[in-house]
């Protein structure tokens, strides 16, 4: 929650325009989410982590639809979403024809013991 009041300008812009995070992150190679519970720890090779925290449930038409705003996040290892935009022909995120795409991200829940 304290990042939904932070006074981080980035974070502001993002909590206005999309009511949440849908924004890449360049966390080097290790990522650590914490609560008073748990230990999330997130390793990956890829250069960015998306951080996308469920921000709008109105268009999930459903009468199953127990979830609101904010009850759930992700973490996308990924290219930045908009390299073909900043890099055209040359943005890793494109790949050829035969060309195969390995990449290796692993998460791991700690159990904090109390």
């Amino acid at each position: 929650t304290e990042m939904f009041e932070s006074d981080n300008v980035d974070l502001k812009k993002q909590m206005q325009t999309y009511n949440g995070l849908d924004h890449p992150f360049s966390i080097g190679d290790e990522l650590l989410v914490e609560n008073s519970q748990f230990l999330l720890k997130m390793k990956t090779d890829m250069p960015n982590v998306v951080v996308f925290t469920f921000n709008d449930t109105s268009s999930w038409k459903s009468d199953m639809n127990i979830y609101k705003a904010h009850s759930g996040f992700t973490l996308e290892a990924q290219n930045l979403p908009n390299d073909i935009n900043l890099l055209g022909k040359d943005a890793p995120s494109i790949l050829q024809k035969d060309q195969a795409f390995y990449s290796r991200t692993t998460y791991q829940i700690i159990e904090k013991l109390l």
